[in-house]
């Protein structure tokens, strides 16, 4: 029992220890860390500080090979700039990967989740996200990943992998999915996605059984919605205003195949109607 302060942040536990000789030492107990710098530790700079508590046993002290059962809480979780809070997980962590279950109940995203978490080794390593996602309501906007006011909730599971939202690629499919923006909802039913990306730029493909989208080129996602709204803006300016900030260096190619136009108009212009022939 006792507390470690380190320069990645204060470790104090409260754990029952087995030194065997010629073996793996075993543990069991409780751990709590406060401001404990989880992206240094593991090389990787999407990752912040991480708070928890919880009960821990297992064997071996070096994260490339141990394997310990984890049943505790997050505080805290800083990820792509926001601080995560109240998180609950139950699982096994091996060969730096975490398999298990869990479920988040922050002010901007309340879910259920299960699968796995592979964070790879050392900075070079590519996470990759295994996950049954069970998404009550989320604020993308708040949570750092659109410039513009977005809500999703729905059903999903998805293969993924990527150190930020710009690497990320893989493929997911979602049920029952509600997108919001300002004061007004769309049900989409199902979305499918797939991500890529290699020596020849980017590819996002969207759709369901009403659309397909494919974007293709060389572009920043987070700059999506603004270079989409430029682009319209020029050729249908009474529906679609021009962003403030112009994006630059945004090179892609754009192919829609729509059906129930109207229905799917009113995310990004309410008032454009009558496209359906």
């Amino acid at each position: 029992k006792g507390t470690l302060q380190t320069s990645l942040g204060t470790v104090r536990s409260d754990i029952r220890m087995k030194l065997p000789s010629n073996q793996p030492p075993s543990y069991d107990g409780r751990l709590e860390t406060a401001g404990f710098n989880l992206g240094r530790f593991l090389g990787n700079d999407e990752l912040g500080n991480l708070a928890f508590a919880g009960n821990i046993s297992g064997k071996g002290f070096d994260l490339k090979n141990a394997s310990s059962l984890i049943d505790g809480s997050v505080g805290g979780f800083r990820f792509n700039g926001y601080d995560y809070r109240n998180i609950t997980l139950a699982g096994t962590l091996k060969d730096m990967s975490f398999t298990g279950d869990g479920t988040v109940n922050d002010p901007n995203l309340k879910a259920r989740f299960s699968g796995s978490i592979e964070t790879g080794k050392g900075r070079s390593a590519i996470p990759r996200y295994r996950l049954d996602l069970d998404l009550e309501q989320s604020d993308l906007q708040a949570l750092g990943f659109t410039k513009d006011p977005m809500r999703l909730s729905g059903k999903g599971v998805g293969d993924l992998a990527g150190r930020n939202i710009e690497e990320m690629g893989g493929d997911a499919s979602v049920n029952d999915l509600v997108v919001g923006t300002g004061s007004r909802d769309y049900a989409f039913g199902r979305l499918d996605l797939f991500s890529k990306q290699d020596s020849t730029g980017r590819t996002l493909e969207l759709g369901n059984d009403d659309f397909k989208v494919s974007l293709t080129g060389r572009y920043n996602k987070r700059a999506l919605p603004n270079t989409v709204y430029s682009y319209l803006s020029k050729y249908y300016p009474l529906y679609f205003k021009a962003p403030a900030t112009a994006p630059v260096d945004q090179v892609l190619r754009l192919r829609a195949d729509i059906r129930n136009v109207d229905s799917y108009l009113g995310l990004f212009a309410p008032e454009l109607r009558g496209l359906e022939n």
